[in-house]
């Protein structure tokens, strides 16, 4: 009997709240009823209310969820691996439509926008990554390339990342590295790779137009920075 009547009770549940979301968004859902009704897409039939308790619980929040590892995802009773790949998967699709959006008309005039678009592109990233971006001389966005992160403080590299500009026909660089601690404060490494890089660029007709640290949504421009502070190479 309590099976059927948990059957009737569930009977039309997924359209109704699919209905309540095509009337009004996610304006009146809980978190937890959020991840409900986004791990209909992944399980396909079944009450997910549960698992989305035992995700909220485990974790604290609907980011946190999103944000945690392979190994904890897949400790959670119920997460398979549909529902561990949908897991991955949302934050890098929320990702790309943050960049895509945010990129536009693909011409990058400010520096608040430059930043804006590197702190999207780091979002999900949970240890310390770098990219180069490329422009052409209207400032429009020829490319991004991702380099090894040691590459930013080793300037023995610095010609690898001039090819990368020679090869795209760059007229000018961003170069910027995340701070996954959340600071921004440059190391004496980021200031002598800044300096260092810049000269090497300029020799082979390349302007590094800046140098971001992204820690979440706060930056820091290394080159203004230097000009402010007037810190040199030792």
């Amino acid at each position: 009997m309590y099976r059927n009547d948990k059957s009737e009770l569930h009977k039309g549940h997924r359209k109704r709240v699919k209905e309540k979301f095509i009337a009004n968004g996610l304006e009146d859902f809980t978190d937890i009823q959020t991840l409900e009704a986004a791990l209909f897409f992944c399980i396909p039939q079944g009450d997910t209310n549960e698992i989305a308790h035992r995700l909220i619980n485990k974790f604290g929040s609907l980011s946190a969820v999103f944000d945690a590892t392979d190994e904890q995802l897949l400790s959670v009773p119920g997460v398979g691996y549909n529902t561990y790949t949908f897991l991955k998967f949302m934050p890098e699709l929320m990702r790309r439509y943050r960049m895509d959006k945010i990129s536009d008309d693909n011409i990058f005039e400010s520096q608040e926008k430059i930043a804006r678009y590197l702190s999207a592109y780091f979002m999900t990233a949970t240890s310390e990554c770098a990219v180069v971006m490329c422009f052409d001389k209207k400032r429009r966005l020829l490319g991004t390339s991702s380099i090894p992160p040691e590459s930013v403080g080793a300037m023995s590299n610095a010609r690898r990342i001039a090819e990368l500009a020679i090869t795209m026909k760059a007229d000018s660089i961003v170069l910027a590295h995340n701070h996954p601690s959340g600071i921004c404060a440059p190391s004496n490494v980021d200031i002598s790779a800044t300096n260092s890089l810049c000269a090497s660029l300029s020799a082979v007709g390349i302007n590094l137009l800046e140098h971001y640290i992204i820690a979440g949504e706060e930056y820091l421009g290394l080159k203004d920075y230097i000009i402010t502070y007037g810190y040199k190479n030792d």
